[in-house]
C-alpha cells in the first residue's frame, strides 16, 4: 500500500512477520551447523577412539612442575550418541608432597656415672674429679681435657705391660708404637725405643680406683709408691697422701 507521501506502508501484521522471520532464519542455520558438527564427531568416534587431538602422557610431562595439567577424556551426553570432550584436570601423580625436614638424631643424655665396668682393649679414661675431662695427649704431653676435638687423641689401647709382671701399658690409638711413659715424673707420649728404661717407665699396675672402687688407678712399675694423677690438668706420677689426691688419681674406663 502506498500512502499519501509516496512511501510504501506495510500493515502492522506484515511488519511483525518480518521482524520474527529474520531471527528464525538464523536459528535454522545454527541448528544445521550444529547437526553437521555432531554428525562429523560421531562418525569419527565410530571409526575409532584415536582422535587427532594433542594428547599428553606422564612420560612426556615435565618432572619439575608437580602442578602440571594432563588431558583426560570424559564422555558427555550429545545428539545421536555421545561426544568426546577433552578437559584439563590436575594429575594426581604429580601432586606436591611435603617432605619432612631432616632433623638430627637426639643424643643420649650424658651421665657422670661410670658407664663401662668391664675391661676394655681400647678405652678412654674419664677423670673422677672432673667428670667431663679425659686423659689425652696434646703435643705429646699427657693431660686432661674436656670436649676433645680430635677424639682419637683420647683413645688408648690397653696392652700387656712392656715390662710384663702383671702390668699394662697404654698405647696411643692414633700413634701406634707410642706409649704413655713417665719422664722426670711427668707423663708423656713417646715412641718405644726398645730400651729397658722405656719399658719400665711405660708399665703400670692397673688397680681399683683409689677414690672409687668401680674406677681404676695406675701405679708406676718402677716407682711403686707413685700413681698417675692430674695437677692443673697435666699428668704426673705422685705419691698419694691426701683424699683429694686420691680423686685426682682415679679414672673411669669407657
Amino acid at each position: 500500500m502506498i500512502n499519501g507521501s509516496g512511501r510504501h506502508h506495510l500493515p502492522s501484521g506484515a511488519a511483525r512477520f518480518r521482524v520474527i522471520a529474520v531471527p528464525a532464519a538464523l536459528l535454522v542455520l545454527l541448528a544445521a551447523a550444529s547437526f553437521g558438527y555432531v554428525a562429523l564427531v560421531d562418525r569419527t568416534d565410530q571409526q575409532g577412539d584415536d582422535l587427532p587431538l594433542v594428547s599428553a602422557s606422564a612420560s612426556s610431562l615435565p618432572t619439575d612442575d608437580p602442578g602440571y595439567l594432563t588431558i583426560s577424556r570424559q564422555p558427555i551426553p550429545g545428539i545421536n550418541g555421545s561426544l568426546n570432550s577433552y578437559s584439563p584436570v590436575p594429575n594426581p601423580d604429580r601432586t606436591r608432597v611435603q617432605t619432612p625436614r631432616r632433623t638430627s638424631s637426639p643424643r643420649p643424655p650424658q651421665t657422670t656415672q661410670p658407664t663401662v665396668a668391664q675391661p676394655c682393649t681400647e678405652c678412654r679414661f674419664r677423670s673422677y674429679t672432673f667428670p667431663n675431662h679425659y686423659i689425652r695427649h696434646y703435643w705429646f704431653r699427657a693431660r686432661l681435657d674436656a670436649n676433645v676435638s680430635s677424639l682419637s687423641d683420647a683413645w688408648f689401647r690397653v696392652v700387656t705391660g712392656l715390662s710384663g709382671n702383671g702390668t699394662v701399658s697404654l698405647e696411643s690409638a692414633n700413634f701406634p708404637g707410642f706409649y704413655l711413659r713417665h719422664k722426670n715424673f711427668e707423663v708423656w707420649l713417646e715412641r718405644n725405643d726398645g730400651s729397658g728404661l722405656f719399658r719400665s717407665d711405660a708399665s703400670f699396675y692397673l688397680e681399683d680406683g683409689l677414690a672409687e672402687p668401680t674406677g681404676v688407678s695406675f701405679r708406676s712399675y718402677n716407682y711403686p709408691e707413685r700413681y698417675i694423677r692430674q695437677v692443673n690438668s697435666l699428668l704426673y706420677i705422685h705419691v698419694i697422701s691426701h683424699p683429694t689426691q686420691r680423686g685426682d688419681a682415679t679414672y673411669y674406663r669407657e
